[in-house]
């Protein structure tokens, strides 16, 4: 159907920039890990985040604690947030590429 279809390539959309996103991380890892000289270094989703919106960070752990749960950040999104940014992003990027794909249509007749 056309409405499937609609939401089919809204899925593929979203999941460009989630990929683009994961492989810049990747990228960013891979140069630091290769300039320092200390080993490996692999950067969580939370420091992306207070890197680039600290304000929000703490907005969202505040919010999340008195709308929800105040144990919902630690139990819940921290454990995400921990992960490596590429990991995460690179995930969901996938996850909606595969939501989003074109199905084969199957023609079903009937005698």
């Amino acid at each position: 159907s056309t409405a499937r279809s609609g939401f089919q390539m809204l899925l593929r959309i979203l999941a460009r920039p989630l990929l683009i996103a994961a492989v810049v991380a990747l990228a960013y890892d891979g140069t630091r890990t290769l300039a320092g000289g200390s080993g490996l270094v692999i950067t969580s989703l939370a420091e992306h985040w207070m890197h680039f919106f600290p304000a929000s960070y703490e907005s969202a752990k505040a919010i999340l604690a008195a709308k929800i749960h105040p144990l919902a950040w630690e139990t819940v999104v921290a454990p995400v947030l921990r992960l490596p940014a590429w990991l995460v992003a690179g995930v969901l990027g996938l996850l909606l590429v595969w939501l989003g794909r074109r199905r084969k249509e199957v023609a079903i007749f009937i005698n």
